[in-house]
């Protein structure tokens, strides 16, 4: 053989070589000779492995033999790499995402498994080569910076997304390929494990160029940013996901009118005809949450639905049951409520490294508080957090479907603006004794999950199918895309507007109205007057028990009979520039280094 071309043919292998590295690929077919005999006149041309591995993976005949290789012809002996044709299993669920590797017999050798040689000195070809393979495979994909493995279900329904550590890599690339490293004692390739090295490199530290990102991974047909439906299951490209769905069992019309989409939310009503909601708006919500459910791997953000009641077995836990089955043919994961900020962090970065379908906070015993993370998880795409037991860090998407459930609990603070409840009232003492006519309904729905997740999909593309700009409702500040999709939508239709409960709770938050309250109290006597709280004070204190202000100040420094001076300070610190019945505190200049505050009106 050469040494003196890069790329060489010889008993019908396609050998590649680069005389400035110290690793060799030969690529093992004999229809690639055929099709390209100029490859052993070539000099110096190295072209990608990515394509190579496509091209010998995919069985139909690509226009070009992409291959890259890394060799030093004068040490290295004759390499006997090889990446052979892998069958498609044309009966698998993605044909056109996913190969199968064929297996080795006792009576043949497996020819099909890529063989890699690994000479020391560099591990850059290695890493490339190795990632080239993952990624011909279909089943791994980039998200973040990280590599991750999509698990499909046994019936092509539904998938789990795991983090690739380097163990599971090891295990992976052993069952995919022949690893070899020379040895100068005995002159000649010995097998070896998957180099660790070149595992933690690839997952830790390397620029991923080869593998497709990864969004989010849909059970059923997904919306595009433009509203439009993809049908197909596999990767797509235009949106970064992955739907693992059979197309023969979930058929959507692209173009619905309003008539189907009528008839869908008819199937969707009859699904809660014995929940027990307390108002339409209430069944409105929920119905927003079962839509919400349907597209939620294609929503940039979409709200907490909350479900509440005043008496247990009222059916909050069937609710979410249900609701969540239209986000994924699985039960939701179910998790407690965190009860401090840390703790919160911790949890949702461990529950979205899976990238559930569903995250449930179950059976509250406390409000809905707002913790730095889970409001970060609402209203933003990704949220990062320090991996467990080391210093470094990692981002996870946050497209999953967030319910919860809880008696006479409810969202508080910042929460307000990010929950949508939905309230339930059996008007029964027993609510958990109650018959119903379908007590197998949950059941009926995971049997006939893709005609109800049709349906959600009809209602919600037949309204972006309408082509009317919008319906007349409020803005939803943080959630315009989720507001257009899933709430208006059944405005369009007839329903009450689902978010009604949650401006109403926004007007009513206590919050809200306390601050109000001494707004209104510091403007009726000291204006836009320069004033210190020590002054404010005491002179609250002198007016009658009952006078409102006093009572407001002492309740806003968390005081019993008296006022707390340094609490209220930090109180109205964090209440300035908050505009309440046309009032706002603001910052006056100081006092030495006490701090001066005003009241000002506000006009829009």
């Amino acid at each position: 053989m050469s040494d003196t071309n890069d790329i060489v043919i010889e008993d019908d292998n396609v050998a590649i070589y680069d005389l400035h590295h110290n690793d060799v690929v030969v690529l093992k077919n004999d229809r690639a000779c055929d099709l390209h005999p100029e490859l052993g006149e070539q000099h110096g041309d190295l072209i990608e492995a990515k394509d190579a591995l496509a091209h010998f993976i995919n069985p139909e005949p690509l226009p070009d033999v992409d291959v890259v290789a890394n060799a030093d012809a004068s040490t290295a002996p004759e390499a006997t790499a090889s990446i052979d044709h892998v069958p498609r299993d044309v009966d698998a669920p993605y044909p056109s995402a996913m190969a199968s590797m064929s297996q080795e017999t006792a009576d043949e050798p497996d020819t099909h498994l890529a063989r890699i040689e690994v000479i020391n000195g560099k591990v850059g070809e290695a890493i490339s080569a190795v990632e080239a393979l993952l990624a011909a495979t279909g089943r791994y994909y980039q998200r973040n910076g990280q590599v991750v493995e999509l698990r499909t279900a046994a019936d092509g329904v539904g998938c789990d997304v795991k983090v690739v550590t380097i163990e599971s890599l090891q295990v992976a690339l052993a069952s995919m390929s022949e690893w070899q490293r020379f040895s100068a004692r005995n002159g000649t390739w010995q097998p070896c494990d998957p180099d660790a090295r070149v595992c933690r490199l690839l997952l830790n530290g390397s620029d991923l160029k080869q593998l497709k990102p990864l969004k989010s991974a849909a059970s059923q047909p997904h919306l595009r940013p433009d509203g439009s439906l993809c049908l197909a299951p596999g990767y797509d490209d235009d949106t970064g996901i992955f739907g693992a769905f059979d197309a023969h069992t979930i058929a959507v019309d692209p173009n619905p009118g309003i008539e189907a989409a009528r008839a869908a939310l008819a199937e969707l009503e009859d699904l809660l005809v014995e929940v027990a909601f307390a108002t339409d708006q209430d069944k409105s919500a929920a119905l927003a949450a079962i839509l919400t459910a349907a597209v939620r791997p294609s929503l940039p953000h979409a709200p907490l639905f909350h479900v509440t009641a005043h008496q247990p077995g009222s059916g909050k836990s069937y609710l979410c049951d249900l609701i969540a089955q239209f986000a994924g043919p699985k039960p939701s994961s179910k998790a407690s409520f965190p009860t401090s900020n840390e703790e919160c962090g911790k949890l949702l970065l461990s529950q979205l490294m899976r990238s559930p379908a569903v995250i449930e906070f179950d059976n509250l015993t406390m409000n809905i508080k707002p913790y730095d993370k889970l409001c970060s998880a609402l209203t933003t795409e990704m949220i990062e957090g320090r991996v467990l037991s080391t210093s470094s860090t990692m981002g996870v998407s946050t497209r999953t479907l967030f319910l919860s459930s809880g008696n006479n609990v409810k969202p508080i603070n910042d929460m307000l603006r990010r929950t949508m409840v939905i309230h339930l009232d059996p008007m029964v003492e027993t609510p958990s004794a109650r018959t119903f006519a379908r007590p197998n309904l949950l059941a009926d729905l995971r049997r006939d999950r893709s005609r109800y997740v049709t349906a959600a999909l009809t209602v919600v593309r037949a309204w972006l199918a309408s082509g009317a700009a919008s319906v007349e409702c409020r803005p939803l500040g943080s959630f315009g895309e989720w507001s257009k999709w899933c709430r208006e939508s059944l405005i369009w239709l007839g329903c009450e507007d689902p978010a009604a409960g949650l401006f109403e709770a926004l007007e009513s938050d206590p919050e809200k109205l306390l601050l109000g309250r001494v707004l209104e109290g510091w403007n009726a006597r000291y204006g836009a007057s320069a004033t210190m709280v020590r002054n404010v004070v005491p002179a609250a204190m002198r007016m009658e028990a009952d006078d409102d202000f006093r009572e407001a100040l002492i309740e806003a420094s968390g005081g019993n009979d008296s006022v707390n001076v340094r609490k209220l300070g930090h109180w109205l610190a964090h209440q300035q520039g908050r505009i309440v019945r046309g009032l706002r505190l603001v910052k006056a200049r100081k006092t030495g280094s006490a701090q001066n505050w005003c009241v000002e009106s506000v006009t829009a």
